[in-house]
């Protein structure tokens, strides 16, 4: 995969290779839903990408696409990456991050409620 031509790709696998680990050992460790595995491990994955990107923007350095951040969030991990905006300071001037994140979050938790609890129990 050649790196400078496709970040995004690249950037997605580096979201799935820290998250795969990190979700196996919550399995080990933390027996339970897969569903909540998942989003540990994407949330955990996509903090540290949020934090690179920090890094990378302060040495004006290699970033990660936009459409990364936003494709995690989309795919559970939208509380890591408010977290990550929040306590690090990135991108909270871009209105469209926080108002598309929080609405993420908002359907995430409407989504794990009713897995959690389906109505007609």
């Amino acid at each position: 995969m050649d790196v400078k031509a496709q970040p995004s790709r690249f950037f997605l696998v580096i979201f799935v290779v820290i998250a795969l680990p990190v979700m196996f050992l919550w399995r080990i460790f933390l027996p339970g839903s897969r569903l909540f595995a998942w989003l540990v491990a994407a949330n955990v994955s996509a903090f540290c990408l949020w934090a690179y990107d920090k890094r990378q923007s302060q040495k004006d350095g290699w970033r990660v696409p936009e459409n990364v951040l936003h494709t995690m969030a989309v795919l559970g991990a939208s509380p890591g990456s408010l977290l990550a905006m929040s306590m690090l300071r990135h991108k909270t001037q871009k209105r469209f991050f926080t108002t598309f994140y929080t609405i993420l979050l908002v359907l995430h938790l409407a989504v794990l409620l009713l897995v959690l609890f389906p109505p007609g129990d």
